[in-house]
Parts: structure tokens; C-alpha cells; sequence
């Protein structure tokens, strides 16, 4: 009975523990296909989606690139809500401005993203992407679907699964309103 006593009283404490966590810092600083950094901080006041891929990807990245294309047209036709970025998971292969083109083919407004090695892991890291490479670094990777929505002030607003469709996509983005001026 003491040692049920004592495991109890440590339990109580265990759920105040684990809100008096910080929230995870969802930041990158990555390069546009200009050679700039880009932060997510140049998104402030703004929804930002970001999703994980690379340029040679031929279902997964393709698709979700078009739904979220599509999503974006249907939502917020008018730009005033929506930034999205697409974040190369394999640097060695996709330079900045291989991202920047590739995610422009699927829309003007989904910006691609690219950085060195170390800036790469860490976005990654910063978003706890699934990368793998099954060949080796030479290989294609293997990596998550997921679409992460930042709220105007940068923290996770919700992580949408892979595979929606575009309608999909867009009624879950419908659901957030416009932000306010200096408010999120």
C-alpha cells in the first residue's frame, strides 16, 4: 500500500508537468530561390502552411502540391489569409532555386524553400518530419504528408494528414477567419 501511495501522489503531479511545457518552436530559416533567408517570421499576421517535400517525388508531393493549390484558390481567393511554403527535405539534390521553380509550378503562391544540409535538418527537426532513405543519401527519401498550419503569430494552429483532397483542404482552411490587424 505505501508504494501505491507514493506512485499515486507522483501521478498527480505528472499532468502539471506536462502542461508547464513550453510549446515547440516551429521555425526554419531557409533560402527562396533568390539566395534570401526566409523565416517564418516574414509570415507574421498571416496563416502560413507548410509542407514537407522534394523536387523529384513523383505521387505524394505532386499531389499534395495541387490539392493545396486548389484549396488555396477555393479559400481564399482573394490572398488576404493563406501564405503556404513548400520546404525541400532532400538539400543535396534540391537547391533553392530548384524548390522555388518546383513549388511555382504548381501555383504563384506556394513559395519554395531550400537551404544548406544544416538548415535543412532543422526545419525538419523544428517540425518533426518522418525523413528516411531507405538507398542512402544517394536514394529518394521517404517522408511525411502532413501540412502544418501556423497561426498569424507562428504557433501550430493544426496539422492536417496527408491525402485530403482539395475540397477537403478547403473547408478545413474556411474554418479560420481573416486575422486582425497586430492581433492574431
Amino acid at each position: 500500500m505505501p508504494g501505491r501511495r507514493a506512485l499515486l501522489a507522483g501521478l498527480a503531479g505528472w499532468p502539471a508537468a506536462c502542461i508547464a511545457a513550453p510549446p515547440p518552436a516551429f521555425r526554419f530559416a531557409l533560402q527562396d530561390g533568390a539566395g534570401k533567408v526566409v523565416t517564418q517570421a516574414r509570415f507574421r499576421g498571416r496563416y502560413l502552411l507548410v509542407v514537407f517535400g522534394y523536387t523529384k517525388c513523383t505521387d505524394r508531393c505532386p499531389t499534395t502540391l495541387t490539392h493545396l493549390a486548389r484549396a488555396l484558390e477555393m479559400a481564399d481567393p482573394r490572398n488576404r489569409i493563406f501564405d503556404a511554403v513548400f520546404i525541400t527535405v532532400d538539400p543535396r539534390h534540391d537547391r533553392p532555386k530548384a524548390a522555388a521553380h518546383y513549388a511555382s509550378l504548381f501555383s504563384p503562391r506556394i513559395e519554395g524553400l531550400g537551404g544548406s544540409k544544416r538548415q535543412v535538418s532543422e526545419a525538419i527537426a523544428a517540425f518533426h518530419v518522418y525523413v528516411a532513405w531507405p538507398n542512402g543519401p544517394n536514394g529518394q527519401p521517404t517522408h511525411g504528408g502532413l501540412i502544418y498550419l501556423l497561426s498569424p503569430s507562428g504557433q501550430l494552429a493544426t496539422v492536417l494528414p496527408d491525402g485530403l483532397s482539395a475540397d477537403a483542404l478547403a473547408s478545413a482552411l474556411r474554418r479560420y477567419p481573416v486575422p486582425k490587424p497586430g492581433r492574431e
